[in-house]
Formats: C-alpha cells, sequence, structure tokens
C-alpha cells in the first residue's frame, strides 16, 4: 500500500518532519491547498509549522513538498 507524507524542513536543525501523512489520491489537491492557504482535509496542513528538535529546542518549519511512499499492511 502506498501513501502521500508531506515534508516540513526545519529552519533551526534543518531536519525534515514526515509525520503528516494522507492517501495518494488526495495528496495532489491537499499539496495545492496547502501552497494557496485553503483549509485542508483532515489534520490542518499549513506552509508554516513547528518541530521540536534534537538539542530540545523549538524550530519553525516551512513546507517543501509531498513523497509517496510503500508502507507495510
Amino acid at each position: 500500500m502506498k501513501e502521500a507524507r508531506y515534508l516540513y524542513k526545519c529552519r533551526k536543525c534543518g531536519g525534515i518532519d514526515d509525520s503528516a501523512a494522507s492517501s495518494v489520491e488526495l495528496s495532489m489537491n491537499q499539496t495545492v491547498d496547502i501552497v494557496l492557504g485553503v483549509p485542508t482535509k483532515g489534520i490542518p496542513l499549513t506552509m508554516i509549522g513547528t518541530h521540536v528538535c534534537k538539542d530540545g529546542g523549538y524550530g519553525v518549519t516551512d513546507f517543501i513538498g509531498t513523497k509517496v511512499v510503500e508502507t507495510e499492511e
């Protein structure tokens, strides 16, 4: 089975957060909605978010795209 993961890059530590996901079928519309600032279905996804860095600090993340991954079912 495949799923789409939304990628956010932390400005502070450079880490990539891919914890937000959806079906591949929704991913293109969700990606466009994020960029346009339109409310997304399900979990709200925006252009900017937050991140807990490995050093325990907090960073600001930017939406950088979507990737499709194979998942175990």
